[in-house]
């Protein structure tokens, strides 16, 4: 049978399952039949078979006796879930908290968040296709262990010149033909010496600013706070 892996990397791998265990599927064109480490080895652990209260088995009935006496001030109860795998199940719990009149969210502090706040600074949330990486010369790599997270990336990076910025001297890392390993939490410090540097050159996109920004000299007085060597000494490069 085949399916696709529902984990919320979005890699959204196609799945072979035969009754016992999960194999890749080779005729993908993307994942060729390769599966992350949890896949591979998802069937290596014992599944939880029954509910645990308190450190203790208990039964299905007491699991639920529980939960109600749990959820019975519905009221209290303030809904709030992440993206997870952006799926249509993803939305069941909201419809069992709002049929039981608990509060809920709009939005998240997850993928929402994340996407709202790209757009107010860049315009459009857009996500490259491997296909367009796959004819960049130059790669980035920000914050990111694509060895872990994202591996049926990695073939889309042979050959390209590949810069990677993390704390960690990762594996994609060490194999980089550059290494930025900036001091943990300073990624904010980097990206703003970086904005700075496009100011000093006149390299500003003033259409761009003038459609998609609000107070940008705000932002601009706020950059310039970043002087080159003290904020380069806490950076760390």
């Amino acid at each position: 049978m085949k399916t696709a892996c529902p984990l919320d990397c979005y890699d959204a791998c196609s799945v072979v399952y035969d009754g016992k265990s999960l194999k890749g599927d080779k005729e993908h064109p993307f994942t060729k039949g390769h599966l992350c480490y949890k896949l591979n080895h998802y069937f290596d652990y014992p599944q939880l078979q029954s509910a645990y209260f308190e450190g203790e088995p208990i039964s299905l009935t007491r699991a639920l006796d529980i939960l109600e006496e749990k959820i019975r001030s519905s009221e209290e109860i303030l809904h709030f879930r992440g993206s997870g795998n952006v799926g249509k199940m993803q939305g069941v719990s909201d419809l069992f908290f709002a049929s039981i009149g608990a509060t809920l969210t709009s939005g998240s502090l997850c993928d929402a968040a994340g996407q709202l706040g790209i757009e107010k600074g860049r315009g459009r949330n857009l996500i490259l296709p491997l296909e367009q990486i796959q004819k960049s010369e130059l790669v980035i790599v920000w914050g990111r262990n694509i060895g872990y997270t994202n591996h049926h990336l990695l073939p889309f990076l042979e050959g390209k010149t590949l810069v990677v910025i993390d704390p960690v001297k990762t594996n994609l890392a060490k194999n980089a033909a550059m290494h930025l390993q900036i001091a943990p939490r300073t990624d904010l410090e980097l990206a703003c010496m970086l904005a700075r540097f496009v100011y000093m050159q006149n390299k500003e996109d003033e259409a761009f600013i003038e459609e998609h920004t609000e107070d940008f000299r705000f932002y601009e007085d706020f950059i310039k706070s970043f002087r080159m060597v003290p904020t380069t000494e806490k950076i760390g490069v």
